[in-house]
Parts: structure tokens; sequence; C-alpha cells
């Protein structure tokens, strides 16, 4: 989480953060941009490559969900 912490900051528009809630498999953040929804998708999307995760970025309503995603060849889980 620490990692992805690093990229969210470094996004252009960045504002704020805060951690909503963690548990073992999931971490829910709190973010403030002034970027549009299209550049944070690219940018979402770009961090996933960045760190070699295999994952899915959705957007609904003002929510957007970053999910890992197994990588079953290699034996990776999330």
């Amino acid at each position: 989480m620490g990692l992805i912490e690093e990229f969210l900051v470094a996004f252009d528009g960045y504002q704020s953060h805060r951690p909503i809630s963690a548990s073992a498999r999931t971490n829910e953040l709190w973010y403030q941009s002034s970027s549009s929804t299209a550049r944070l998708n690219r940018n979402f999307r770009r961090m996933l490559d960045h760190i070699s995760a295999k994952g899915q970025v959705t957007f609904s309503g003002n929510t957007f969900r970053v999910r890992k995603t197994a990588d079953i060849r290699s034996g990776y889980k999330p």
C-alpha cells in the first residue's frame, strides 16, 4: 500500500488523501484531486503497469475502484 500511496501523491492535480478502512485484503482511501476522471483513470492504469500488477480500474459515480487480480500463470496472488 505504501508504494501505491507514493504514486497517488505524485499524480498531477493531487490535493490530499486519507485512509478510510483497511483489512488484510482491502484498503480504502479517500482521495481528492483536481484532475479529470479520464486523467485519473489513465494514471491508475499506468500505476498498475509500472508496479507490474495485473488489475482492473473501474469508475462509477464519483468512485474509482482499483483491484489487483491474480496472475494464475506465475502463481501470484493479490
